[in-house]
């Protein structure tokens, strides 16, 4: 796996977290903990955890602890629940992610926002390379990641998190096609004339990956 996952910063999802109300947070999956170090510092009052097989644990402090191990390692401290729970990037790497989910909401209590980072099968460059250049390539990073099990669609991975009790909250779309742009003349051509038209036909399009909130669904019993 690209080492990109595992050091890169995640600011649009960053921004997102922050604007909630204080809490703590779990993050499975949490890579280098570049993300989840920013947000124990914002959020000094609470305590914090991120799980990944690269996590540097002497990179813990005073209220964030690092656990190198399996996401399935984790196991939950009785009576003990999170604020919220960040899968960024993570759902897609599982053959089971019912098994992937089940497991995590054990961390959650009644409250608790489940926040989820999927890439979209239907970004249009991804759609592009499919339709027109005939390929479903295997690539270091992006939608295409070599290491990716299961692909997601926007209905896709809302009936995946229905199946699995979970009912969004917000959803919205992050890393534009024009933010994926090289140069500056073409993030600036994209966002001008090509993003316009894109959403007139499906915003999905858009978009290389779904941001989306939830919370336990209280009709389910789950």
């Amino acid at each position: 796996m690209s080492s990109h996952y595992y050091s890169n910063q995640r600011q649009e999802v960053l921004s997102h977290i922050i604007k909630h109300r204080p809490g703590s947070v779990v993050e499975f999956g949490c890579g280098k903990d570049v993300l989840l170090q920013s947000v124990a510092r914002a959020w000094r009052e609470f305590s914090h955890l991120g799980v990944d097989l690269a996590a540097d644990e002497s990179a813990s402090t005073g209220n964030l602890v690092l656990r190198q191990a399996n996401i399935f390692e984790a196991a939950p401290t009785p009576g003990h629940t999170f604020d919220y729970v960040l899968l960024l990037d993570v759902i897609e790497h599982f053959a089971n992610p019912d098994e992937l989910l089940a497991h995590v909401k054990q961390f959650a209590g009644p409250n608790t926002i489940f926040i989820f980072s999927i890439p979209n099968i239907r970004f249009a460059i991804a759609l592009y390379k499919i339709l027109f250049k005939k390929d479903f390539p295997e690539e270091a990073g992006g939608v295409f990641d070599k290491t990716h099990l299961r692909f997601y669609t926007r209905k896709k991975i809302l009936r995946l998190l229905a199946h699995n009790g979970l009912a969004p909250i917000e959803i919205t779309g992050i890393n534009s096609l024009a933010e994926v742009q090289p140069t500056r003349f073409r993030r600036t051509l994209t966002r001008f004339s090509v993003m316009p038209l894109l959403s007139l036909i499906d915003r999905e399009l858009v978009f290389q990956q779904h941001l989306i909130s939830c919370k336990l669904s209280t009709t389910t019993g789950q």
